[in-house]
């Protein structure tokens, strides 16, 4: 049975789906109800979207990646146990990390399917499930949830594989992206980087524009125009390796190598805290990480070295390797609606 053409599914226990709530939308985003759903005006648009807007709205996110994910991948996390009465209850500290974020869902009931999700409580996930070709509003009990895995918005999502996308908890494909090089009157230097964790806030204020419509007696007559301003906040851990340009390729692949095995381990400290059974809202998701650094750079610092040892190169080489974890903080400029 394939259940992305499973119409039981937009229902809960025979009734009509409820409206999601609005806890974690975007203000201005439309809310699900008879009809065809409004727009919040304008050109918005979530982070990484593209494509054909859902639900008659203008709110561009484009189709899901066309491929289904396997539930035994490594980066999928399983948050219940099967079994009836037994199953335990989803964190919503760990699901929240998907909000606005290409995301496959596995039911207990054995429903798997592609969803956007738009909010995230104690109780229950919201949002933009796939159905039949187009993005529909749904609702799920987070107890009906037995596993799922989330992309982060700056993957390719036009891939025939599953293998060309990087999911949110995935490291094992992901490489070290060299995106910097410094010069100093020491030498030059080129820096590598791996996002560790991220979470993308979007945010909406009222604001006003002031319009110049000529002057008066020698006095500037102006007039202020209410509007509405967006951007998108990029909070993430950040893993940087540093090392002199005169490395050969071949030597850098190497130790980028160890340092992106180094990194996964040190990565589950920054997630110790998901399996609480406390609500947490993404930022608080993103803070509760962020206090996890200083052990996760330990654990990364005594990983690398003791896999830089198998490599048996030079100390001369091996103590010119400089690595850092940083938290930062990217504001978009703000847009107007």
């Amino acid at each position: 049975m394939n259940f992305n053409d499973d119409d039981s599914i937009l229902y809960s226990d025979d009734s009509r789906l409820r409206p999601p709530p609005l806890g974690n939308l975007v203000p201005g985003f439309p809310t699900p109800g008879p009809g065809p759903a409004p727009s919040p005006g304008g050109n918005f648009s979530f982070p990484g979207s593209q494509g054909a807007p859902p639900m008659g709205s203008n709110l561009n996110i484009g189709p899901p990646p066309n491929f289904t994910p396997s539930k035994n991948s490594s980066g999928v996390q399983k948050l219940s146990s099967s079994g009836g009465p037994q199953t335990k209850a989803v964190s919503p500290g760990s699901i929240s990390f998907c909000l606005f974020k290409f995301t496959y869902i596995w039911e207990t009931s054995g429903r798997n399917y592609w969803a956007f999700l738009l909010n995230v409580d104690r109780r229950s996930v919201s949002g933009l499930r796939w159905f039949r070709n187009t993005w529909v509003f749904f609702g799920l009990d987070l107890r009906r949830i037995d596993s799922f895995i989330c992309y982060r918005s700056d993957s390719k999502c036009d891939s025939d594989s599953e293998n060309d996308l990087t999911s949110e908890n995935d490291s094992t494909q992901e490489t070290l992206i060299n995106n910097r090089k410094e010069y100093s009157v020491d030498g030059i230097k080129n820096t590598y980087t791996k996002v560790l964790t991220s979470v993308e806030i979007p945010e909406i204020k009222n604001d006003y524009i002031i319009n110049y419509l000529g002057e008066v007696d020698g006095n500037e007559l102006t007039t202020r125009i209410p509007c509405k301003q967006t951007r998108v906040t990029n909070y993430r851990i950040v893993l940087e390796l540093t090392y002199p340009d005169e490395f050969n390729k071949q030597l850098i692949d190497k130790i980028n190598s160890c340092a992106i095995e180094a990194s996964t381990v040190a990565s589950r400290y920054l997630d110790e805290f998901r399996d609480t059974k406390n609500f947490l809202t993404p930022l608080e998701v993103f803070n509760s990480s962020a206090k996890q650094i200083g052990k996760s750079i330990k654990v990364f610092s005594s990983e690398f070295t003791n896999k830089l040892k198998k490599l048996k190169l030079p100390r001369e080489i091996t103590k010119e390797v400089e690595y850092t974890i940083l938290q930062e903080k990217i504001e978009e400029p703000w847009r107007i609606l």
